[in-house]
């Protein structure tokens, strides 16, 4: 019986480095935003700082490279945690890139500036790394460092209970994309 919280965390290397050294060439001269956190008592965008980190919205030939091992670290997830599927749908694939001294800070994934205009709530966050080639930029789930490879899809709850962040990066710059099953 899985009763602990880690139980619900899965990491499967499903990426090639071929992958991830294409995604990253294909992304690396795209425009990128800033990073907005949504006030959910405000309900509005709070203005993002200097630390935060810029995001891309993923394009189809970038989605075509990824919508694959996705999916099947998603069915393996479904299958460790239930006798039938649980979710349906994936929300746009978003890139994260850290520059040097940009940070996610701590949070949990109540992402309601993109669903709230879909047919769900985010159940499942889905993490990917695309390299290792940096300094800090260190993931961290409940208060605990997850190492994560270059080629990880890592799953977890998108609930209170999972709060996550990512530190400062100190050197380099650290790519990883998200998306949320529903």
């Amino acid at each position: 019986m899985k009763n602990k919280l880690e139980d619900y965390i899965h990491i499967e290397n499903k990426l090639s480095k071929e992958v991830c050294s294409e995604l990253i060439s294909n992304i690396t001269n795209e425009t990128w935003d800033k990073h907005y956190w949504h006030h959910n008592e405000k309900k509005q965008l709070v203005e993002p700082d200097k630390n935060d980190l810029d995001i891309l919205f993923s394009n189809p030939y970038q989605r075509d490279l990824l919508i694959d091992p996705i999916t099947e670290v998603l069915v393996n997830y479904q299958k460790l945690h239930s006798n039938s599927a649980f979710v349906h749908k994936l929300s746009t694939i978003r890139f994260n890139k850290y520059t040097e001294n940009t940070e996610m800070k701590e949070h949990y994934d109540l992402i309601s500036s993109i669903f709230s205009n879909s047919e769900g709530v985010p159940i499942i966050s889905i993490v990917g790394n695309l390299n290792e080639n940096y300094e800090g930029g260190d993931f961290y789930l409940n208060k605990n460092k997850i190492s994560l490879r270059c080629g990880d899809i890592m799953l977890f709850p998108s609930t209170f209970l999972y709060p996550h962040k990512v530190t400062k990066v100190r050197k380099g710059t650290r790519y990883s994309f998200v998306t949320w099953a529903y």
